[in-house]
């Protein structure tokens, strides 16, 4: 459920926030679904990648970002959403390299097959 509401990365979204917020916290739980929410509205690219490990460290104070979808809007993210979300940035990309795609590409390190 991380990108249900799409993401950074791919504009694919399987529950529509403006509407299927509830169902999500019916789904997986009101805290989750926090999560999820701003995993999907926020460039996690440039908060995770670009600034967090660019500085190496999370602020203890948290940081404000711009919105993913609406640049009227900005996002603070605390210090222990902050932790999270790399957390979570670092389970995505893994399952990006393993998992899913090497059922789907024949993957997985076999002779002669493209990993």
């Amino acid at each position: 459920f991380h990108s249900a509401y799409s993401n950074s990365y791919v504009n694919l979204a399987l529950f529509d926030p403006a509407i299927e917020r509830g169902m999500m916290k019916t789904l997986i739980g009101e805290d989750a679904e926090v999560l999820v929410h701003l995993f999907c509205i926020i460039d996690r690219q440039q908060v995770v990648v670009n600034t967090l490990l660019a500085q190496g460290f999370i602020p203890k104070q948290g940081l404000t970002v711009p919105h993913l979808r609406d640049s009227s809007k900005s996002v603070f993210l605390n210090s222990e959403t902050l932790r999270m979300l790399v957390v979570f940035t670092m389970a995505d990309i893994s399952d990006q390299y393993f998992g899913w795609q090497d059922t789907l590409f024949g993957g997985g390190g076999q002779e002669g097959r493209a990993c």
